[in-house]
């Protein structure tokens, strides 16, 4: 996943860059994290559509469906 500007500047404001109440460390380090977060759920939503496309029934929906519940834990 290739990030839009305006993600990339959401994810700094929502990092606390521009406050005061917060270093640039802890900002930096909250970047990072959101950036990653971003990217697992890109690639988990890959995964569940992949089984999806197999035509093996319940398994496959029920092993994406899996990976989905998981992601939003």
């Amino acid at each position: 996943m290739k990030p839009t500007q305006e993600q990339v500047i959401a994810w700094a404001r929502e990092a606390g860059f521009g406050n005061e109440v917060w270093s640039y460390a802890d900002s930096f380090i909250r970047l990072s994290e959101l950036a990653y977060e971003a990217g697992r759920k890109d690639e988990n939503e890959a995964c569940a559509k992949h089984l999806e496309s197999k035509d093996d029934g319940v398994w496959a929906n029920t092993c994406a469906a899996g990976i989905r519940a998981r992601r939003e834990q």
